[in-house]
């Protein structure tokens, strides 16, 4: 009886199971490259085996340090790399703590890293490139940086403005018109002539004097304006009839700004009279609004 017990008992029993080949994880490839930046929220795993050498390689350079570092088989150190063979006595599942600590100064940053036991699946190469900067940190430095080229863009537009307006004045500048607007031109110190002007409108754009003046090669006509007109007033073109009707434009003028109603300011035209006979001319200024103001009889002297 006590026979068929024990042999029942036996048959009953599990066998002992042969133990479970452990399968490889992702963190057990050959070679592996990990791109870190900080925070680093948990220790990158590194698979470790008995007898399998690995190497840890940085893109910066670095000090390692080995948890249990005397348990090691081999550990060789450079630059920015570290390598080592792992204890043999290490067990399944056993973990070490490699702590480096990447580059000097302010600068530097540490990193931890958690070396696994998995018999059989050591990886033999980690690449392990470390950007110091967060994401967050280089998205705004990259919206930092749009803003500061839209405010490059708006100072270009500024300048280019500025350009403009400095190459019209310059224009403006040569000649009798130069010469003018510096000061220099004056009836004393200058061949001129003074023209008779019509009565100013009560409420249109008029003269209130003018005078004529001649260089070496070109001639010009101040004429000192005033209206009562709603709007302000800006010279765009001018006109010289001579009597035989041939007409010249003028070749540069100069305000000094807007004729506001009620106000008086001096408009300087100057022409290039080659080609063109002198006498008396009809002088037409044609502004704003296609308002315009005709003097006749004018005379160079």
């Amino acid at each position: 009886m006590l026979t068929l017990l024990a042999s029942w008992l036996l048959a009953s029993s599990p066998l002992p199971s042969s133990p479970v080949e452990q399968r490889p994880s992702d963190d057990c490839e050959d070679i592996r490259r990990l791109e870190l930046s900080p925070p680093v929220l948990s220790p990158p795993r590194i698979c470790v085996s008995p007898g399998t050498l690995t190497g840890v390689i940085f893109d910066h350079p670095v000090v390692v340090e080995l948890q249990e570092e005397v348990r090691f088989v081999e550990v060789t150190r450079g630059r920015v790399s570290i390598a080592f063979m792992p204890p043999r006595d290490l067990r399944p599942g056993e973990t070490l703590r490699l702590t480096a600590v990447l580059g000097v100064g302010e600068t530097s940053a540490n990193l931890t890293f958690v070396l696994v036991a998995h018999p059989g699946h050591g990886s033999h190469q980690i690449e392990v490139n470390y950007n110091q900067r967060s994401w967050q940190s280089m998205n705004d430095a990259l919206s930092q940086a749009l803003l500061a080229n839209r405010r490059l863009s708006a100072e270009n537009t500024t300048l280019v403005e500025e350009g403009t307006q400095m190459r019209a004045q310059l224009a403006q500048s040569t000649g009798l018109c130069g010469a003018y607007a510096g000061g220099q031109l004056t009836q004393k110190g200058i061949t001129s002539r003074r023209i008779d002007v019509p009565p100013v409108p009560a409420v249109a754009l008029g003269a209130l004097k003018a005078a004529s003046y001649r260089g070496d090669s070109n001639i010009a006509v101040e004429i000192m304006l005033t209206h009562q007109t709603p709007e302000p007033w800006s010279l765009e073109k001018a006109t010289l009839v001579n009597e035989r009707g041939e007409t010249l434009n003028a070749l540069r003028h100069r305000q000094v700004g807007p004729l506001p109603p009620g106000e008086k300011l001096p408009v300087f035209v100057e022409f290039d009279p080659t080609n063109f006979t002198l006498g008396k001319a009809t002088l037409t200024l044609t502004g704003t609004g296609g308002r315009t103001l005709t003097l006749p009889k004018v005379v160079f002297p």
